[in-house]
């Protein structure tokens, strides 16, 4: 007798076993056809359902007669024929075990998956019912990691199996939820919540929405009783954790209702942690123990944090404000500048969003606090050489200034938008120190410092020219020569020399770049005709090339030049004028000849 002989007697029941040996056989062709491909699964389907039908009300399961017999349904009956030791080999062969037997070796994924995930939940609900709760757990989770297998196994086969893959998913989901209710029946709930957790997953894969929100919530409420019972025993810090999984628990359940009141609950926690780290440090620096002292000082300082972002998830801002502030503090007092330096911006976000509650008048106040938090944030980015984050910092600066009075106070916000550019450079973030300085020239346009506008609208041309040695060339070179000619436009009229610079380099820009009609028009305000005129030509507009030609001959006439002002008045079509400046030219060279 061969070992297939033999896995067959130890594996299946004796009655029905012809019926059971073709389900075996049925499945194993189905695993060497998911390997040849859709085709081969669907010649191999259309095969068994002609040759091979269900008869449920008879002795044997499948015959030539009645109703067609599907894959899945091919499973179910194996699984009833197996006996007890088969079903523990099966077991063995899920993702929960690592045997390697017959079933591994004959049967695809999703078939052995499957009916293992069957047989060990049918196996969990004898368990429950008989009162042993370990087993049953045991049972149900292992059923659930076998559909959760299966539903993978689903997903990657050749064919379409959408549909039996989210079934596979949701059956995922309620073992799961088995789990998580023996477990709260043990007072368990750390645990039933991270499985509660792992059911809501499944039922979001498998795409049953209305599902995965009730196990989330579940879950939700399963955290907030676990950070009850670290509460009562004074474990503020765990509890303060199960608070913050209980508001992902209900965000991610979609009751931001819920989660609102648990990011609360882990705001005060966290508050209770601080203040006793707090007490902690004094404790330790009185009796001279610094290295303790720095690490209470510091674990005060995370929870600070902590309670802040917590307070302004629930909208608490007032305590986001005193926890930010605190945070802040320590670490400028441990000199951990960067970490200083976000409690200082977030500081000013809770303002800013305190401010955006409050009247008008009311609300400059808070704008100006934002504003001093800003600068100490600046302060600790620049020492922790962070310079994108301190440009970042003082344009947050800059908008925070515009709700301070009325009218703004240009000359400030113009300020710190120069010093965001200078960060920005630092940063080599010459894309951004470009975008800051536009935003100066803008607030020094608005109080008529025309020079301080072109200027920096020069930097920020220079600026865009460094962008473009390193990204995006083409558009950062367009910004540049715009940015020049409004340079140019602000110099004038009280530094024309300054102005026509501008446009010179706006025009070279554009002429490179082929904008043949702004490159025309910039050359036109330096009185470069010529190149004015070539460029309208190539832009295709020969009427505006001949005004060009005539302004030319008329500065050449004015010069002097006559027989330069012939060809020029030639190209604008004015021809008497041209026959006048040849007349002047020749008798300019007769003086010249007689002299």
């Amino acid at each position: 007798m061969g070992r297939v002989d033999r896995f067959f007697d130890r594996a299946l029941h004796g009655k029905s076993k012809a019926a059971s040996l073709l389900a075996f056989g049925i499945l194993a062709l189905y695993k060497h056809a998911d390997a040849q491909g859709e085709d081969a699964v669907k010649h191999l389907t259309d095969f068994i359902h002609e040759n091979f039908k269900l008869r449920p009300q008879h002795g044997s399961p499948i015959s030539r007669e009645d109703t067609q017999i599907s894959r899945e349904r091919v499973v179910m009956m194996l699984r009833e024929c197996l006996t007890e030791t088969a079903k523990a080999d099966l077991l063995q062969t899920t993702e929960y075990g690592t045997g390697l037997n017959e079933f591994s070796i004959f049967l695809a994924a999703q078939d052995r998956c499957s009916m293992a995930a069957q047989v060990a939940f049918a196996q969990g609900e004898v368990y429950h019912y008989r009162g042993e709760a370990q087993r049953a757990i045991t049972a149900y989770r292992q059923a659930a990691q076998a559909f959760d297998a299966a539903a993978k196994a689903y997903e990657d086969a050749g064919v379409d199996q959408s549909e039996l893959a989210a079934q596979a998913y949701k059956q995922a989901g309620d073992a799961y939820l088995k789990v998580a209710q023996a477990y709260t029946q043990e007072g368990r709930h750390d645990l039933a919540a991270q499985i509660l957790m792992s059911a809501a997953q499944a039922y979001v894969t498998g795409g049953h929405a209305l599902k995965a929100e009730q196990a989330y919530k579940q879950a939700g409420d399963a955290y907030l009783k676990v950070a009850q019972s670290h509460t009562q025993e004074g474990r503020h810090d765990l509890a303060a954790h199960a608070c913050r999984d209980a508001a992902t628990a209900y965000v991610k359940g979609h009751r931001r209702d819920l989660a609102k009141h648990a990011y609360g609950q882990a705001g005060v926690a966290y508050a209770k942690v601080a203040a006793a780290a707090q007490a902690d440090a004094k404790a330790y620096q009185d009796v001279r123990r610094r290295a303790q002292a720095k690490i209470a000082c510091e674990t005060a300082a995370k929870a600070f944090w902590e309670a802040a972002l917590a307070f302004s998830e629930d909208g608490q801002y007032d305590l986001a404000i005193v926890n930010f502030s605190q945070a802040a503090e320590l670490y400028t007092t441990l000199d951990q500048q960067t970490p200083a330096a976000d409690a200082y911006a977030m500081l000013a976000d809770a303002l800013t969003l305190t401010a955006e509650r409050q009247p008008r008048k009311a609300a400059a106040e808070f704008h100006k606090q934002a504003v001093k938090a800003l600068e100490q944030a600046v302060k600790a980015y620049t020492a922790a050489t962070l310079h994108k984050l301190a440009g970042d910092a003082y344009g947050r600066i800059a908008n925070a200034l515009r709700h301070t009075s009325d009218p703004p106070p240009y000359a400030q916000i113009a300020e710190a938008y120069k010093q965001a550019a200078k960060a920005y450079t630092a940063a080599q973030r010459y894309d951004l120190a470009a975008e800051a300085y536009e935003e100066a020239a803008e607030a020094f346009a608005q109080i008529a410092q025309r020079e301080l506008a072109a200027k920096a609208y020069w930097k920020a041309a220079r600026a865009y020219l460094e962008a473009a040695k390193t990204d995006a060339p083409a558009r950062y070179k367009e910004m540049a020569a715009f940015a020049y000619r409004l340079a140019a436009k602000y110099y004038t009229p009280a530094r024309l020399d300054l102005a026509a610079r501008a446009y010179w380099e706006a025009a070279e820009i554009f002429t490179e770049l082929r904008m043949w009609l702004r490159a025309a028009q910039a050359y036109a305000q330096v009185g470069e005709h010529d190149k004015a005129a070539h460029a309208y030509l190539r832009a295709g507009l020969p009427q505006e090339a001949e005004g060009a030609y005539a302004m030319l001959a008329h500065a050449l006439m004015n010069a002097g030049r006559y027989t330069e002002a012939v060809g020029a008045f030639m190209k604008a079509g004015l021809n008497e004028h041209a026959e006048e400046a040849q007349t002047l030219a020749e008798r300019e060279r007769g003086f010249v000849s007689r002299g």
